[in-house]
């Protein structure tokens, strides 16, 4: 039996650790809405790289899910197709097409996942942002990902939940655009997080996180940011910053781009996934 001093001693760490995680969580909620809206998007990209550099040069490479090799299964040509794989990290996809027979060329922000892709069997790995892509391929600018500019592919694999990691939905349409021209005749594999139907409004300490945010943007002399585009922000320590798409929101991609959207969505994957496919 346990002692009356013992079980008010448990009770007591209980209830402390449940306000602990309460203040946590609002703490998350105040600086996600602060940091929104008082960094630009360049800026909160600039972030995430940083936050995904320092995880590669301290975790080993994560396995390729299962909803991952069964997607793969389903909707790439058959090897040995030419993949081009964004946001190819430390290579889990890299490592499976390579193996499966496909020709890979790999695209990194963070410089120090590079040499892994490469020595996973990579022909190129090019440290360069989905926007470095995006202009290369749709400007003819110069740049980190000019080498790609005019190759093309049999699919392009946006990987891991990467399409959330593109914050601006300029730069999101460019992306889809320049993959589009990258892989005229094959698929568009899209991986992202997207806002719940059941998502809360913003809590009092993310809307005190967002207007502290936004003073300081104005003393930064930066214009207003889109309410509506900082509120599907999600921000966190071991991801950075990421925006929550609507369903809506990926169906109109696929139309600005004509192409037609099969949502390959697996709940138990965590990561709703699509094949942008070419209209005959």
């Amino acid at each position: 039996m346990v002692s009356l001093p013992l079980r008010g001693l448990t009770r007591a760490y209980l209830r402390a650790d449940a306000a602990f995680l309460r203040l946590r969580q609002a703490a998350l909620e105040a600086a996600g809405g602060f940091f929104a809206s008082a960094l630009t998007m360049e800026e909160q990209s600039a972030v995430s790289i940083g936050v995904y550099g320092t995880a590669f040069g301290r975790q080993p490479r994560r396995a390729l899910a299962d909803w991952e090799k069964s997607w793969f299964a389903r909707r790439l040509p058959a090897p040995p197709a030419r993949v081009l794989v964004g946001a190819a990290g430390l290579g889990p996809e890299v490592l499976h097409l390579v193996k499966g027979g496909y020709a890979v060329d790999a695209l990194e922000p963070a410089r120090g996942a590079g040499s892994a892709c490469a020595a996973l069997g990579a022909e190129s790995v090019i440290a360069a942002r989905y926007e470095d892509l995006a202009r290369a391929v749709l400007d003819g600018t110069e740049g980190p990902a000019s080498a790609l500019a005019q190759r093309r592919y049999d699919a392009v694999v946006i990987g891991w939940g990467s399409l959330s990691h593109v914050l601006d939905p300029r730069q999101r349409l460019r992306l889809l655009l320049a993959c589009d021209r990258l892989a005229p005749r094959g698929p568009i594999l899209a991986s992202f997080l997207e806002l719940q139907k059941d998502h809360a409004e913003p809590g009092r300490a993310r809307a005190g996180g967002s207007a502290l945010g936004r003073l300081v943007r104005r003393t930064r002399g930066l214009g207003p940011c889109r309410v509506e585009e900082v509120a599907a922000v999600g921000f966190g320590s071991w991801f950075g910053f990421i925006h929550l798409f609507t369903a809506e929101e990926v169906q109109d991609l696929g139309r600005q781009i004509s192409r037609k959207v099969i949502w390959e969505a697996d709940e138990r994957s965590g990561y709703p996934h699509v094949s942008f496919e070419p209209v005959p």
